[in-house]
């Protein structure tokens, strides 16, 4: 094993970024020359997500946004919202915008970025304190993720449902009793509402996490 240099490092980042500002400037030809190329949403999305990635998120975020409003009919209009949805979460930190945008993709169900949308849904709940409202949607990711006739390929689906299921038991964790309609949150109900949610297999797993986190919060 064999660590690369800084000069190596910093060759392979220059190279990066000259690979995704070619790319950028071939999309835009695209998008100013071909309005009406059949592939446009497509291409106005990989325009959006690689200015993203290029640390300019408000520049992707206006072909997003161009993409939601010129193409709503597109499947890749859902990856637009959740785009923006990210856009508002993590570098805006406008958790209510966010999530507005991530419910928009509730238009798209049968779209692989939809279970993606309602996980990020969860965190939202999550980043207000409303953790029962977090339970629930992780709960709808987990019973999404449950099948693998679902939208996902397989590894994207056994990765998210790992995630929901994780995410579920800290929300479960973090709930009062007290103040819970339906008295979730109860140490002693775990086995049974994990058993129904996670079904036999998770079941073990989600209980010692459950400890864990108990025993964290007791250090």
């Amino acid at each position: 094993y064999m660590e690369l240099s800084e000069e190596a490092r910093r060759a392979g980042a220059n190279a990066m970024r000259a690979y995704q500002d070619e790319t950028v400037k071939w999309y835009r030809r695209i998008v100013e020359q071909c309005p009406s190329y059949e592939k446009i949403p497509k291409v106005l999305y990989y325009l959006g997500r690689t200015l993203t990635e290029m640390d300019r998120a408000a520049d992707g975020a206006v072909f997003f946004k161009q993409l939601i409003q010129n193409h709503p009919e597109s499947d890749w209009a859902a990856s637009g919202w959740f785009m923006i949805g990210e856009f508002f979460f993590n570098v805006e930190a406008d958790v209510e915008q966010a999530m507005r945008a991530y419910e928009r993709v509730h238009a798209y169900e049968t779209t692989r970025v939809y279970p993606f949308a309602v996980y990020k849904e969860g965190w939202c709940h999550i980043n207000e304190g409303s953790w029962e409202l977090a339970l629930r949607r992780f709960k709808k990711v987990i019973d999404l993720t449950a099948s693998q006739e679902g939208v996902l390929e397989e590894a994207a689906r056994q990765g998210l449902r790992v995630e929901a299921l994780r995410d579920y038991v800290r929300a479960f964790s973090n709930i009062d009793p007290q103040f819970s309609v339906k008295r979730l949150g109860r140490p002693e109900d775990a086995w049974n509402n994990f058993s129904a949610v996670g079904g036999q297999d998770e079941v073990l797993r989600m209980v010692e996490a459950l400890g864990t986190l108990y025993r964290s919060r007791d250090a």
